[in-house]
């Protein structure tokens, strides 16, 4: 029964140091994402203080070697490279837009550009002309909305880890009841090592009277056979 405890106690013992550790390793995930997205941040900082604006009359766009005001003429140029392209096909830089390179992937399914500044942002070139320059201008119009979010996002992280600080910093509600039960064992070991030893001295001196005994029969006889 003693054994019995111990092995169920062991075991919760160990699940509880499975828990923790698990709960380390989901902390130092956490961490590595809250430092992902301080760099992501800064980043974004960075592109929305050097983009250019586009809107309106502004807008301007460089593909090879032709530059563009008009954003149907510019869409159009996207669309015709855009089919040009094999399927998972990527182009290295064809031009600019708002002060940052672009490149375009076919990617099965679909073809998007690529907005190449200390970030990468993703826009869709479809068919449409003026879907494509949409989708783009949609794109580097969001770096704020993605500032925000990247923002709202840390606390979050802080709130997570705290609770995970928590969980880690749980004793194992079983340890002292392991305890209890592992003293009470070695108790039982050690009675039952006395007891053991106990029954061999009885078996020893035994034997040894038994020897006194049948060794002084022998010289008792011996003596009645010199006798006579």
């Amino acid at each position: 029964e003693a054994r019995a405890e111990v092995t169920r106690l062991s075991r919760l013992k160990r699940q509880h140091m499975d828990s923790s550790h698990s709960i380390r390793s989901r902390i130092r995930g956490l961490d590595d994402q809250a430092k992902r997205t301080l760099h992501y941040i800064e980043k974004l900082q960075q592109d929305i203080a050097t983009r250019k604006p586009t809107r309106g009359e502004l807008f301007s766009m460089t593909i090879g070697r032709e530059s563009f005001t008009d954003r149907i003429d510019a869409g159009r140029k996207l669309v015709f490279l855009g089919a040009a392209l094999k399927t998972y096909e990527e182009t290295k830089k064809i031009g600019s837009i708002a002060g940052f390179g672009i490149s375009m992937r076919n990617i099965g399914a679909r073809t998007e550009l690529t907005i190449h500044g200390k970030n990468e942002y993703e826009a869709n070139i479809t068919d449409s002309p003026q879907g494509s320059i949409a989708s783009i201008e949609h794109a580097l119009g969001s770096l704020e909305k993605h500032l925000e979010e990247a923002r709202e996002e840390l606390p979050r992280f802080e709130t997570k880890r705290q609770h995970l600080e928590a969980q880690a910093h749980q004793t194992c509600e079983h340890e002292d009841k392991l305890v209890a039960a592992l003293n009470r064992q070695r108790e039982i070991i050690d009675a039952l090592d006395i007891t053991k030893n106990q029954a061999a001295s009885h078996v020893d001196e035994g034997a040894e009277s038994e020897a006194v005994t049948e060794g002084n029969k022998v010289e008792a006889k011996m003596k009645t056979t010199v006798a006579s």
